[in-house]
């Protein structure tokens, strides 16, 4: 397989279960050309070890295992995010003082 730019990849989950086959894969990705292997989080072997990855598509930043604190907005998202709250309120407020006076 050739690809005509070049392509980040991105593996994540299995268990000990799937260790030969995402060995097999990670090792026949890496062999191709204009391929990058960015983040591998594969495999894991305890139970209550969960794989995780987020990309934060503004910086391009990857997270891996993610944390709370890598998904905490930034101030104008939290502020965004009051506002349709906020406004999402007053919304319904309207239509059930709308729906009363009927």
């Amino acid at each position: 397989m050739t690809f005509e730019h070049p392509v980040d990849v991105h593996f994540f989950g299995g268990d000990g279960s799937s260790q030969e086959n995402c060995d097999e894969i990670y090792q026949a990705v890496k062999q191709m050309a204009h391929v990058t292997i960015k983040n591998s989080d594969i495999s894991r072997r305890s139970e209550g070890s969960d794989a995780s990855l987020a990309i934060n598509v503004r910086t391009g930043e990857i997270y891996s295992p993610v944390h709370p604190t890598n998904l905490t907005p930034e101030k104008d998202e939290a502020k965004k995010m009051q506002l349709m709250g906020m406004s999402l309120q007053s919304d319904h407020q309207l239509k059930e003082s709308t729906a009363s006076d009927f």
